[in-house]
């Protein structure tokens, strides 16, 4: 199709041993350490400051022809650790007697702790050099932890002003789309989990699940807003649709190009679905045994079910669920799946038959 691709990532979960550089003509990504190319840990992670002069090269060298450039960075994943002077910019004189350089982290509900009156959110460091430790949080220090991870996305937007201004100086803003987009937010405490909440069910409440997509399009001038439910397999049918190329697999794909909602309002996913499956590694002190955590929403509601086998000799089942009314609880602060057998055995039904396709 003569179009020229090429990506710069933060290694990782992007890294090209996962396969996923297929068909680009080009995948830059940090192998991390010796011995350690796969997941070395966020310490390893590539921000987009790594990327960027080998990114904006690239696209001099390929400013004439079509091309797809893919641009990722892990600025706001743990640990939140901005540069001076993002890392004032947010937190006012509040000081803490946490060390935000690594991650802290809860894999499974953590319940608050009161001492003198102070309430604390236990939590583990992970990825540190003293090892994984046990960490207390008053509501201070996760203020102080939010306006750092703030500070990561106003230090991120600071790098991607290089990249805009050559953008600008090449003359491509007028014939090119941009697409941003996330991976996954994080919880700051909400249901007494912290980040993502690992292999559970934490995975999957909206402040992880629920996050934006912007789409800048040379011939929209005036910005608006749809509420249609995206997936983040809709985004490739969407491109596609979106440059008039040809998808051979649209009939067998998950994905649905979400043109419709853009144009008229359509309707393109009535119910959007997530799914993931955990089975921990040896001596793995989070987690032990086998997660299998789902979701399924619509304008309305939404269903959280977990399955957890342990990895005893007797392989434990744990089945749950919960049910939230997402269109006025958006914070999923009242579960009501003993008060809305309906809904929920009607969310199950539609959930089942989509896990059974896999």
């Amino acid at each position: 199709m003569g179009i020229r691709t090429a990506a710069f990532t933060g290694g990782g979960d992007h890294n090209a041993n996962f396969g996923i550089g297929q068909g680009f003509d080009s995948y830059d990504t940090f192998e991390g350490k010796k011995g350690s190319a796969l997941l070395g840990g966020p310490s390893e992670y590539k921000k987009l400051e790594d990327s960027m002069p080998a990114s904006l090269e690239w696209l001099k060298e390929n400013s004439k022809d079509k091309f797809f450039l893919m641009l990722q960075g892990y600025d706001t994943h743990c640990p939140f650790a901005p540069k001076d002077p993002f890392d004032k910019k947010f937190t006012g004189e509040y000081e803490s007697g946490i060390d935000f350089s690594v991650c802290l982290w809860t894999f499974e509900q953590t319940k608050p702790i009161y001492e003198n009156g102070v309430r604390y959110w236990p939590l583990r460091s992970w990825y540190s050099s003293k090892g994984i430790q046990d960490v207390k949080m008053t509501d201070k220090d996760v203020e102080h932890m939010i306006a750092l991870y703030d500070g990561e996305i106003a230090q991120a937007d600071d790098y991607l002003k290089e990249f805009f201004q050559t953008v600008e100086d090449l003359d491509l803003e007028k014939n090119t789309i941009f697409i941003f987009m996330s991976e996954h937010g994080d919880l700051f405490g909400e249901h007494g989990r912290f980040m993502r909440g690992g292999p559970l069910r934490g995975t999957f409440y909206e402040p992880v699940l629920n996050f934006p997509i912007l789409i800048k399009h040379p011939k929209i001038s005036e910005p608006f807003k749809i509420g249609a439910l995206v997936r983040t397999v809709d985004l490739m049918p969407t491109l596609l649709e979106m440059f008039g190329l040809a998808d051979s697999e649209k009939e067998t794909r998950q994905g649905k190009s979400i043109i419709p909602a853009l144009t008229d309002g359509a309707i393109v996913n009535e119910y959007v679905y997530a799914g993931s499956r955990f089975t921990a590694q040896k001596g793995n002190v989070f987690f032990s045994g086998t997660s299998i955590s789902e979701a399924i929403r619509d304008r309305e509601w939404k269903l959280i079910r977990e399955e957890i086998f342990t990895d005893d000799a007797q392989n434990t089942r744990q089945e749950s669920y919960e049910l939230y009314r997402v269109g006025n609880d958006p914070m999923e602060t009242v579960d009501l799946i003993n008060q809305e057998k309906e809904i929920a055995d009607m969310l199950k039904d539609k959930l089942q038959k989509w896990t059974a396709r896999f």
